[in-house]
């Protein structure tokens, strides 16, 4: 059964090669061979030719760093605790998007926030 969870992070652009040490520290959160990597999805070389050049609404490339993965059975609180512990150039410029399956809407914060904050009471907020 699958139990999904989409995670995105909104980086500055002083911290997008962190992606790559938060993608090989969740190598180790568990001892299944699950991929938790994030990608990027507004770096348009990053994705298989052809990508369209409308491949964003509007006709432009964001002007961002956005990374996402949907993963399934993803320890939650560890990994909202590596992006925590990260030396982000910008913690509070690191908005942290995360949403259950069944939730309606995303849980937000910034790498800042998460660092002052229970991690496990952020998951269980009411969405």
């Amino acid at each position: 059964m699958s139990v999904v969870t989409t995670v995105m992070l909104s980086v500055s652009h002083e911290d997008p090669d962190l992606i790559m040490h938060l993608n090989i520290e969740a190598a180790y959160l568990t001892d299944t061979n699950r991929n938790y990597s994030l990608r990027s999805i507004t770096f348009v070389e990053a994705h298989p030719d052809p990508c369209p050049a409308d491949w964003w609404g509007g006709g432009k490339v964001p002007q961002a760093d956005v990374f996402a993965g949907a993963f399934n059975h993803l320890p939650e609180a560890e990994y909202l605790g590596l992006i925590r512990d990260l030396d982000w150039n910008s913690p509070e410029s690191v908005q942290v998007f995360f949403k259950r399956e069944d939730d309606d809407r995303f849980r937000v914060a910034t790498a800042a926030e998460l660092r002052g904050m229970d991690l496990e009471a952020f998951l269980e907020e009411e969405q």
